[in-house]
């Protein structure tokens, strides 16, 4: 019952990116000047491949591994890298939110409180990661 639970759950998830990302293209597609909604696009799109990968990989990991050569402590620290792998997709999907956030304001020239948070949240999952 579980296990078909997390296969409505996928598919449920699986719709819902493709069409986030549909629609997203669609808006970016009709925008001529391509500025907010090209971010909006990227930042889904990034979203989607850190869900996809660090949440369903998380899950799927164990019962891919489950095989006797493995101890369970290998199987959990194989999965955690799953996840500390999928860091890079959530680090650069909140870059671009923060820059569709401060377009409107002028403040995407500079890149500069962007490229700070992105620092800061980067350092702080290196941080948690170990």
């Amino acid at each position: 019952m579980i296990q078909l639970l997390f296969i409505i759950t996928f598919i449920i998830c699986t719709a819902s990116a493709i069409l986030g990302v549909m629609l997203s293209n669609d808006l970016r597609k009709r925008d001529n000047n391509q500025g907010q909604t090209q971010l909006l696009f990227y930042q889904q799109a990034f979203v989607y491949l850190f869900a996809f990968y660090a949440i369903w990989g998380a899950i799927l990991a164990p019962h891919i591994l489950s095989s006797d050569w493995l101890t369970p402590g290998i199987r959990e620290k194989l999965t955690a890298i799953v996840v500390v792998l999928a860091i890079p997709f959530q680090l650069f999907s909140w870059w671009y939110l923060l820059r569709l956030f401060l377009d409107p304001f002028g403040l995407n020239k500079p890149f500069i409180a962007s490229t700070l948070i992105l620092a800061g949240t980067f350092i702080s999952a290196f941080m948690l990661a170990h």
